[in-house]
C-alpha cells in the first residue's frame, strides 16, 4: 500500500524537518504552479511511506492556496495515486486551514498531546470540527501516561 504524509501546516510545517527533508519543493510550490506533484514527493526510509512537504509560503496567503481550486484539483490527483493520505494540519485552536483542509479529506483524527491540552480545549475542538462539517474519525492520544483517564470523560462527552 502507498502511503503520502501531506504536510498542510505551511505555515510552520514539521514533516520535512522529521524527516530530515528540504521544505521545498512542497505544497504550497504545487498550488502556486512554480512545482508539480510528481517534483514534490519525496521517499523516506519508511517502505510505502512518501512526503509531501508545506514548501515555502513566500508571499501567497497560505488560505487562499488551500482554498483554491487548484488545492482540490491536486487533492483529488493526490486521493487517486495513492492508497492512504495522511494530512497534517495546524492546530484546530490556531487556524481555520483546518476546516479547508478538512473539507478535503475523508474524516479528521485529532491528536491531543495529553497533559499539555486542556480537557475543555479538547471538547470545543471536536464540537469546532463537527460543526464546519467534518467527520471526527477518532483521536490519538500522544505523550500518555499508563493508566491516565484524565481525558476519558472529557472524550465521550465530545463524542455524544
Amino acid at each position: 500500500m502507498q502511503v503520502l504524509a501531506v504536510d498542510c501546516d505551511v505555515r510552520q510545517g514539521a514533516l520535512a524537518k522529521l524527516f530530515r527533508l528540504a521544505d521545498s519543493p512542497g505544497l504550497t510550490d504545487i498550488l502556486s504552479g512554480r512545482a508539480r506533484l510528481t517534483d514534490a514527493i519525496v521517499d523516506t526510509p519508511i517502505p510505502n511511506l512518501k512526503v509531501l512537504p508545506a514548501g515555502a509560503c513566500g508571499a501567497a496567503n497560505p488560505t487562499e492556496l488551500l482554498n483554491s481550486r487548484a488545492s482540490t484539483n491536486l487533492f483529488d490527483e493526490i486521493h487517486e495515486s495513492f492508497h492512504y493520505v495522511v494530512v497534517d494540519t495546524p492546530s484546530v485552536q490556531r487556524s481555520s486551514d483546518v476546516a479547508v483542509i478538512g473539507a478535503l479529506c475523508g474524516g479528521v483524527v485529532m491528536v491531543v498531546r495529553m497533559h499539555r491540552a486542556a480537557s475543555q480545549v479538547v471538547k470545543k475542538s471536536v464540537r469546532w470540527l463537527q460543526s464546519n462539517n467534518l467527520h471526527v474519525m477518532g483521536c490519538i492520544a500522544a505523550a500518555c501516561r499508563p493508566n491516565d483517564d484524565r481525558y476519558a470523560d472529557a472524550l465521550e462527552e465530545a463524542e455524544e
